[in-house]
């Protein structure tokens, strides 16, 4: 990935060792910051996508709400957060 945006991280950030084995790339950077209490999210644009790191919630920019369907509410309605499986998606 091209366009990467790490927002303001702690100075004193240092990992000793680590090590990917058997997992993709995206899934090792996932739990690098899973380990740090980091998060990402993706900026969409017409020409472009970035992925962006933030220590701290406020970093990120605020998208409003989504509702979540359960099994037994509508869910015919397509503009609601869905359970499939053990993954969380967004269908439009």
């Amino acid at each position: 990935m091209e366009n990467v945006t790490f927002e303001p991280l702690p100075l004193d950030w240092e990992r000793e060792y680590c090590v990917q084995y058997r997992e993709t790339d995206f899934a090792f950077i996932e739990r690098l910051a899973a380990e740090e209490g980091w998060y990402y999210y993706f900026k969409h644009d017409v020409v472009s996508h970035e992925l962006c790191f933030a220590h701290q919630r406020w970093s990120s920019p605020i998208w409003g709400s989504l509702r979540y369907i359960g099994t037994m509410l509508n869910a015919n309605d397509n503009r609601a957060l869905k359970k499939s499986g053990h993954f969380y998606g967004m269908f439009c």
